[in-house]
């Protein structure tokens, strides 16, 4: 039995660790944990390729040139019956293994909604792989075909390059592969894959390799041909072709500038927007921001604004100039250009995107641009970062080495001073002048700044 075969095991055991792997860092994007969770089933389809193709050439035997009385079916039909049992074993794995992650997914900070037409890819998939390698070893009668059916697997996976720089125009030639691999550096909500025709593509495909594994006499496997030929071709087709540039417009109307679709909250003087279905990550950048707000001086936080993108960096754009040649990307970088005030966040929420939006937060406060340009504006900005304990920890674990940067230095002497913050806040605008340098800074503080020994900020000694 299919469910019981030690490959069964082995392939569920890969599949689920391929697809921890791949989500456990980030809080789940359910669209593109979708896509995630139907190709993450690869090592699930190539344990049911060789079941299937062990069983078809075991079934195989010596019984064609040698056919006993008994033996009433052909060879077509014997194959058929173990496709037929292999491949549904196969899709019943993959839903169960689907499933149990899915359950795994919604424990955590989920955001958007899943699509199904990508995550039953990855279930027909493991049905395609079944067929492949009862095919293979149908019409090679050798031990090998089994390794010739990964092979070919393999070969499915990588035969036409992706052209990244053309997801969200065209669809590609690379669709007409079995399995369209994830895009990671293009949002989901731009990126226009074609699942719904994908899935009956991809469906039609199955029943072409089922009917070769079955061709013969019998009118069955003919007729099987014909409709997976019916659907695949037509289908296939469909998929590819340029994106029209109205679509482009109307989905990043909805996405970015005034009229975007956002969910707004007000903390403080601060405000947090987010995409919509992605309101539930809201009290995560509060969390996150929090600490920095409270740190800076009055009146120094008004108008900030925490907006979301279509940007899959976690958090990025407080340099929208230095982001892929992507073509979404031109009417993001307007848009933070005209909002001073705003720290951009991404689609990705991961567990160490936190560090990015403090960074963001603590420029926008100190007045940086992507690189503060003064000195003593240098300290400011990291002092502000620091609020946020995951950056604070590392400042502290980089103090004490033979190469700690001034601002560092600083920062932690400002922590020793009760009155860090009461200084801080009495010589705010003085410290984030750009023409203030760290010996200036520190006599406005009375900490001790240690001297360079290059000319990148480094002292020789650490600063305990």
């Amino acid at each position: 039995m299919a469910l019981r075969h030690p490959l069964t095991f082995f392939g569920a055991v890969a599949s689920v660790t391929l697809a921890v792997v791949e989500l456990w860092r980030e809080e789940p994007v359910l669209n593109r944990a979708s896509v995630t969770l139907a190709w993450t089933m690869l090592p699930m389809a190539a344990a049911f390729a060789l079941i299937a193709g062990g069983a078809v050439h075991r079934a195989r035997g010596r019984s064609d040139a040698q056919p006993p009385m008994i033996m009433p079916l052909g060879m077509e039909q014997r194959t058929s019956g173990l496709l037929l049992g292999i491949s549904f074993a196969g899709a019943f794995a993959t839903f169960v293994l689907q499933l149990a992650l899915l359950v795994w997914l919604f424990t955590r900070d989920d955001a958007a909604s899943l699509v199904w037409n990508e995550i039953l890819v990855g279930l027909v998939y493991v049905m395609f792989a079944a067929a492949l390698g009862a095919a293979i070893a149908r019409w090679i009668s050798h031990p090998s075909s089994s390794l010739i059916s990964i092979l070919t697997l393999i070969g499915l996976m990588i035969a036409v390059p992706y052209r990244q720089g053309d997801w969200g125009q065209l669809i590609g030639p690379e669709w007409l592969l079995p399995m369209a691999w994830p895009q990671e550096i293009v949002p989901y909500e731009v990126a226009f894959r074609p699942a719904g025709l994908h899935l009956v593509y991809l469906g039609g495909l199955t029943l072409l390799v089922a009917a070769t594994a079955v061709l013969g006499r019998w009118a069955a496997g003919w007729t099987l041909l014909v409709l997976g030929g019916s659907l695949a071709v037509p289908t296939g087709v469909a998929q590819l072709g340029p994106i029209a540039e109205t679509r482009q417009s109307s989905v990043i109307e909805q996405l970015v500038g005034d009229n975007a679709d956002l969910t707004c909250e007000t903390q403080g003087q601060a405000t947090y927007c987010a995409l919509a279905g992605y309101e539930r990550w809201i009290p995560l950048w509060i969390e996150s921001a929090e600490p920095i707000l409270e740190a800076a001086p009055a009146g120094t936080t008004s108008g900030i604004e925490v907006r979301q993108y279509p940007t899959v960096n976690p958090l990025t754009a407080s340099d929208p100039f230095e982001q892929l040649d992507q073509w979404w990307f031109d009417a993001l970088a307007r848009d933070i250009r005209a909002r001073p005030r705003v720290v951009a966040v991404g689609v990705v929420w991961a567990d160490y995107a936190a560090f990015p939006l403090a960074h963001t937060l603590a420029r926008v406060i100190a007045g940086c641009g992507v690189q503060c340009d003064g000195e003593a504006q240098t300290f400011a900005f990291l002092w502000l970062a620091a609020h946020n304990p995951g950056i604070r920890s590392i400042v502290e674990g980089n103090i004490g080495g033979d190469t700690a940067p001034i601002a560092d230095c600083m920062v932690a002497e400002a922590w020793r001073l009760s009155s860090g913050r009461t200084l801080m806040h009495a010589n705010w605008d003085a410290v984030i002048d750009p023409t203030t340098s760290y010996e200036e800074a520190g006599a406005l503080l009375g900490i001790e700044v240690p001297a360079p020994v290059d000319e990148f900020g480094q002292t020789g000694d650490g600063c305990e």
